[in-house]
């Protein structure tokens, strides 16, 4: 036996297409595998800020052979939304981190108060130099009850709303949250627990990859049987050649499968388009974090491809294609992307990316279905000592389903209000300029209307203004040490004035208080200093 790898206190653990277990913290869309979106595969040291699902323990690899065994364990405290009788309804990643919620309302502590007892290994026959064949499993102890109970999260006049508004037409995500009760003889305090086991494969041959991996929840208690156990699954297939290649996948998740650990490829995460979303529902705007932090993917049922082609020294193009259904609702989806880029010399590219997606609505009176188009048209001149120069045009448009009320008046004809469209655009320049090896300034100005998104440095940003408006940004970079770096960036955004016109009476304990105006800023800034240390 030989001991490839020995690993004690916080580690990542990552096995397959993540279908069981990758125990890192943040959803990755799209996360194929392949390009930009590598997986790990195996056991290694973390010295990352997950706070979610950290793993701390033990762990190693062991070999004999062709056959690699990683035996793990964990003991960690994780952050969790408990309910009134001491058990608890979902595990929580928020960042912040806030103990008794937002506004401190909360009469339960969310933060570590959940410990798990995590155990598991994969098992791996590496069948010869470009094959592989794995199983993993795993299983979590919890000193708490998982019980799920929506009027923990949810206000109290709200929970009318859970799986019975066309706006959250998710819900059933929601509802089939695992629950469990249980003891176990390995851990005296353990009340519930949840098992997952699943293969994986991995072979090459030639210029063709095919990979995939399967993975089943164990609900009752029964291990070998899975009759009644929900299932997830991931296919894919890599064909690469000189100037082309080709990714082909399909993916099929069960909404009954709730695994923390599973992030496989998908398109959006877990509780999209739920009454989790929408923070007005619940009791504490923290709660949010339910939705914004979930690291799951949604339960999905499609087909992706992405390709690039290469079809002269000077023109490169990729598309990306994705059809795939909303299991909690049966959506239809469909996203395609194409990009084109042209590059006369080296230093000048001119970029083309056209996004078509839209969202098939349930029926014709529901308000969940759109259509969307967008255009951007980016133009790059590099230039000595790596200074750039950028331009940018972009374009949008999204029309919703139209809604009954706002299209008709009660008259008959057409109504004078309400509109199904939302149109955007957008025209920026961008200039990074390096004064030396240590010292750049970066900055950028933007007019714009509508949505938008932008990246901005090391930040993604996105605006959305009903009236013309110019966003700017500059930011300046050092490296201190060849170990150590600081930047500082300033944004700053300012719209047009917006008319509200509004009217009303809220009735309040010391009497009716009017409504003639709202206040809406037209002008926001914000600065942000970062420092990195390498080591």
């Amino acid at each position: 036996m030989r001991i490839n790898k020995l690993i004690a206190g916080n580690y990542v653990a990552a096995f397959g297409q993540g279908i069981v277990m990758e125990s890192v913290d943040y959803f990755t869309p799209r996360k194929s595998g392949y390009g930009w979106r590598k997986r790990l595969y195996g056991i290694s040291g973390d010295v990352s800020k997950n706070t979610f699902v950290p793993l701390r323990g033990a762990a190693a690899e062991l070999q004999v052979g062709p056959v690699y065994w990683t035996p793990f364990v964990s003991y960690e405290s994780r952050d969790a939304v408990l309910n009134p009788d001491s058990s608890f309804s979902m595990l929580i990643r928020m960042e912040p981190r806030y103990e008794y919620g937002l506004n401190g309302q909360l009469t339960e502590s969310i933060m570590r108060n959940v410990d798990e007892l995590m155990y598991g290994s994969n098992v791996r026959w590496r069948v010869n130099s470009s094959t592989h064949i794995g199983v993993t499993a795993y299983e979590s102890l919890y000193d708490r009850e998982k019980d799920f109970q929506i009027q923990t999260i949810v206000a109290p006049e709200n929970v009318r709303h859970y799986l019975n508004h066309i706006g959250n037409s998710a819900d059933t995500e929601v509802a089939g949250i695992y629950e469990n009760s249980g003891e176990s003889a390995l851990w005296a305090r353990a009340r519930s627990y949840r098992r997952v086991i699943g293969g994986d494969f991995s072979t090459v041959y030639k210029n063709l990859a095919v990979q995939g991996e399967i993975g089943v929840l164990d609900v009752d208690g029964d291990v070998l049987n899975m009759k009644k156990d929900p299932v997830a699954w991931v296919l894919n297939m890599y064909w690469q050649f000189d100037n082309f290649n080709i990714l082909l996948l399909y993916r099929d998740y069960d909404l009954a499968f709730d695994n923390p650990y599973q992030r496989s490829f998908s398109n959006y995460q877990r509780y999209k388009s739920t009454i989790l979303e929408d923070v007005f529902y619940l009791k504490d705007p923290s709660l949010g974090f339910l939705y914004t932090g979930a690291a799951q993917p949604q339960a999905e049922r499609g087909f992706y491809y992405n390709l690039r082609y290469q079809f002269s020294r000077q023109f490169v193009t990729t598309i990306e294609h994705d059809i795939w259904s909303r299991v909690a609702d049966m959506s239809k989806y469909n996203r395609l992307v194409f990009n084109l880029e042209y590059r006369p010399v080296f230093n000048y590219r001119f970029r083309l990316r056209q996004k078509w997606q839209s969202r098939g609505a349930m029926n014709a009176y529901a308000p969940t279905g759109y259509e969307s188009t967008e255009t951007r048209f980016e133009g790059i001149m590099r230039m000595s000592r790596y200074n750039e120069l950028r331009l940018l045009l972009a374009t949008g448009y999204t029309a919703f389903n139209p809604r009954a009320r706002l299209v008709y008046n009660t008259a008959g004809g057409t109504s004078m209000v309400g509109n199904a469209g939302s149109p955007s655009k957008a025209i920026a320049a961008q200039v990074t300029h390096n004064f030396n090896d240590r010292f750049k300034v970066m900055g950028q100005m933007m007019i714009y209307e509508g949505f938008i998104w932008n990246f901005e440095d090391t930040d993604f940003r996105v605006f959305n203004s009903t009236t013309q408006a110019i966003h700017g940004w500059f930011a300046f970079f050092s490296r201190l040490s060849p170990d150590m770096s600081v930047r500082f960036k300033y944004s700053f955004d300012r719209h047009l004035n917006v008319t509200n016109h509004v009217g009303g009476i809220v009735p309040t304990l010391t009497g009716d208080f009017e409504i003639t105006e709202i206040n809406h800023p037209n002008m926001t800034s914000d600065f942000r200093i970062q420092l990195d240390y390498r080591f």
